[in-house]
């Protein structure tokens, strides 16, 4: 078993968007709220584009945005504090 501090944040942002498309293939999930990172919430997204079998962009923008979300999460948790 891998310990969680061995992998890149980009693995566990990788790992929570898929989380959050088997999510999104439940029906009866509710959306998912801000505090959710937003690999999780693109990955809900796509988990509801197929359960509606209606995909809200196309393939390969959907690749940039999930590559776009998880270099978002990743500086949000590799970033120096802003200073006050």
């Amino acid at each position: 078993m891998t310990d969680e501090g061995d992998r890149s944040p980009e693995e566990r942002f990788h790992d929570e968007m898929v989380e959050g498309y088997l999510d999104g293939l439940k029906p009866d999930n509710p959306e998912p709220s801000a505090n959710r990172s937003a690999s999780y919430r693109h990955g809900f997204a796509n988990g509801r584009d197929d359960l509606a079998h209606s995909p809200r962009l196309p393939a390969q923008v959907l690749r940039l945005l999930a590559d776009q979300a998880i270099r978002e999460d990743v500086a949000r948790v590799t970033s120096p504090p802003q200073k006050r």
